[in-house]
């Protein structure tokens, strides 16, 4: 019998995102933000969670799992449309920097 490793499987165990790591997502999601909304994801949910995620960067001690909390909400909210941002590589950066490996293509 084989066994099938999940996302889950690959994620490294209590392994905080690096804040400069998130920045960086932040800045190419932004950058992206048109194609990322041409393909189908809200403007203000993007926004809104972006937002977050800066103002939490910017606090002094920033908690980082509440940030990978909301690294996994943007992400969820990526997913739902997944099959059309492939091609824009947020998806990609997400899955690295969340440890949550990246999805066999379709």
């Amino acid at each position: 019998m084989t066994s099938h490793k999940t996302r889950k499987d690959t994620r490294p165990g209590g392994a905080p995102v690096d804040a400069k790591q998130a920045r960086s997502i932040v800045k190419h999601t932004r950058k992206r933000s048109d194609d990322l909304i041409a393909a189908g994801v809200s403007r203000e949910r993007l926004e809104a969670k972006l937002a977050k995620i800066e103002n939490h960067l910017d606090q002094e001690h920033h908690d980082p799992v509440k940030l990978q909390s909301l690294l996994t909400e943007l992400q969820t909210d990526l997913i739902k449309v997944e099959n059309r941002l492939i091609d824009t590589g947020v998806l990609e950066l997400l899955h690295q920097i969340l440890g949550t490996g990246v999805p066999p293509p379709r």
